[in-house]
């Protein structure tokens, strides 16, 4: 018999595993603060060379993500930010084009 420990550790996979299964044309609407999914947030970009116009909605960024700190990653994610923070000002002063 299952235990819901032994369900729950089955269905366990890496942070690169879910970032995998983004897919284009996808908005990805994300906790605020302390919620902040920091971990999946920082291996987004590993995603860059299988997605475009991927749309990550947050209301204050609380760290500097490469998905939307590096040019190169215009045309594969765009942070929708309703407050920027350092990075996000940082990110449109350096005109990476992928922040909004």
């Amino acid at each position: 018999m299952t235990t819901l420990t032994q369900l729950y550790q089955s269905k366990l996979i890496s942070i690169e595993k879910a970032v995998s299964f983004l897919k284009s044309d996808t908005d990805v609407i994300v906790a605020q603060c302390a919620s902040e999914p920091q971990g999946c947030m920082s291996k987004f970009h590993l995603s860059k060379d299988n997605v475009h116009d991927v749309k990550v909605f947050s209301v204050l960024t609380l760290k500097p993500y490469d998905f939307y700190m590096k040019s190169e990653m215009k045309g594969h994610f765009e942070l929708c930010s309703w407050f920027h923070a350092p990075g996000s000002r940082q990110a449109i002063k350096a005109g990476a084009g992928t922040v909004t």
